[in-house]
């Protein structure tokens, strides 16, 4: 009976030690390369129910506010990339809709300095495309 006590705890101990931690949902951390990545934080609604996110860039282990947005920022992933006008080489990239337009961003590496592009989309717009430019923050 003993040997059952002794496989029971061994059990028990290699479940907990295979639970995930929890994930919050407003909260988006992308693995980076060579230490740079788009952060961001969906703060919720404000008192006219427009979303609010923040947008970070995470370089060498310090982040830099970049802009604060009118949306809820969802990270894009590498397979949309083509379709949306974002280079292969990017590091990594979010964006968000509200209200009939959107903001999106990506980060490159460009001679070791993290490059951040910024496009937009609106919903009564005439020509094609996210009109990319790179984004300097105020």
């Amino acid at each position: 009976m003993k040997f059952n006590y002794f496989f029971l705890a061994a059990i028990l101990l290699w479940n907990a030690g295979c639970q995930n931690a929890p994930k919050t949902a407003d909260t988006q951390a992308p693995e980076s390369v060579a230490g740079i990545s788009l952060l961001y934080e969906n703060l919720g609604e404000d008192t006219l129910s427009i979303p609010r996110s923040v947008l970070l860039l995470g370089e060498n282990g310090g982040a830099t506010a970049l802009d604060t947005l009118s949306v809820t920022l969802e990270k894009i992933e590498k397979e949309r990339y083509a379709e949306m006008g974002i280079p292969a080489d990017a590091i990594d990239a979010c964006g968000g809709w509200f209200a009939g337009g959107g903001d999106y961003f990506y980060v490159v590496n460009r001679n070791g300095n993290a490059v951040v592009y910024r496009g937009y989309l609106e919903e009564e717009q005439t020509d094609e495309g996210y009109h990319w430019a790179e984004f300097k923050p105020e």
